[in-house]
């Protein structure tokens, strides 16, 4: 998979919590990285890659439900 073909995106979001009652609201969240692949339920996002290879077991991954999204924007 070629890195420099893939979009660099800011992603917000809401994510889910755990915990008791004082912490049952959602998170706004922030992701920044490579948009590696996208379907119809979810972005997946690296933000941290390996070695310029996005199928490396060393990168941090992050898959953003679709449903959850506030923004995306496509960074240049």
């Amino acid at each position: 998979m070629k890195l420099y073909r893939k979009p660099v995106v800011h992603i917000t979001f809401w994510d889910h919590t755990s915990g008791g009652i004082e912490y049952a609201k959602p998170y706004y969240c922030e992701v920044f990285g490579v948009l590696y692949e996208e379907d119809e339920l979810a972005y997946y996002v690296a933000s941290w890659v390996s070695e310029r290879n996005l199928k490396d077991s060393n990168n941090e991954v992050y898959t953003i439900l679709k449903s959850c999204v506030i923004k995306k924007r496509i960074l240049k």
